[in-house]
């Protein structure tokens, strides 16, 4: 499915913005994708950390959840949260183990 703003960026002529990879996808989900599409080091991944404002996302949706049930769409995104905490984790655990600069080589064609 092509997004909105790529569609008419290209139409128009000009630079395409970054789209959400899914509509409600949350900042973090972007920053970590941005972040691995950079081919980082080994030593970047290990350091790796989501922005203050996505962190204070998460903060929110924790408290909010122990003080009442979350909606739908928030649970979903403290879900997201998780799965991308746990990925985030995998990594860095494997990029402890790994020679520099050859966890993430790969080529996108």
């Amino acid at each position: 499915m092509i997004h909105p703003d790529t569609m008419g960026a290209a139409l128009s002529g000009q630079p395409e913005s970054p789209a959400p990879a899914w509509p409600g996808a949350n900042g973090a989900y972007q920053e970590i994708l941005d972040f691995l599409v950079s081919q980082p080091t080994s030593e970047r991944i290990i350091n790796f950390k989501v922005s203050e404002a996505s962190q204070k996302r998460l903060q929110t949706l924790l408290e909010k959840n122990r003080q009442a049930p979350l909606s739908p769409a928030e649970n979903a995104e403290l879900d997201l949260y998780e799965q991308l905490d746990t990925l985030m984790g995998l990594l860095k655990v494997r990029a402890y183990g790994a020679p520099q600069n050859s966890l993430l080589e790969f080529s996108i064609a």
